[in-house]
């Protein structure tokens, strides 16, 4: 689990993307930073949403940018039933998971978030 300061750090990283694309003005990223309600990602993002009608794309759109990697849209995607075999659907479900890619020795997956290391970590070495 991140630290407070991890969170903040994130958080502010997350704002100024969203300013920098022109989701959120100069005024709007001061008034959330400068607010205490943001302690978590989950707060900030329902800080966006509810208060300032930011579209949760725009979230995952920060958030990939943060993380640098690349933003998938599953609707673009074809989930192969055969690769979907290969992990447990437990293992999926808990960490909203989905595999969308494969190659001779690599297989993409989509993560909800790509900085949980937990998920990544067992993902990775199953």
């Amino acid at each position: 689990m991140a630290d407070a300061n991890t969170g903040s750090s994130l958080n502010r990283s997350l704002v100024s993307i969203l300013e920098r694309r022109g989701v959120l003005t100069g005024d709007q990223a001061c008034m959330i930073m400068d607010g205490d309600s943001v302690s978590t990602q989950q707060a900030l993002e329902e800080q966006l949403t509810i208060n300032f009608e930011v579209d949760p794309t725009d979230i995952c759109a920060a958030l990939a940018e943060h993380a640098r990697v690349p933003l998938l849209r599953l609707a673009n995607c074809t989930v192969l039933p055969d690769l979907l075999k290969e992990f447990p659907a437990e293992m999926l479900k808990r960490h909203k998971a989905v595999p969308v890619a494969r190659t001779t020795d690599t297989v993409t997956l989509a993560v909800a978030d790509p900085l949980d290391v937990f998920a990544v970590e067992e993902l990775t070495y199953y």
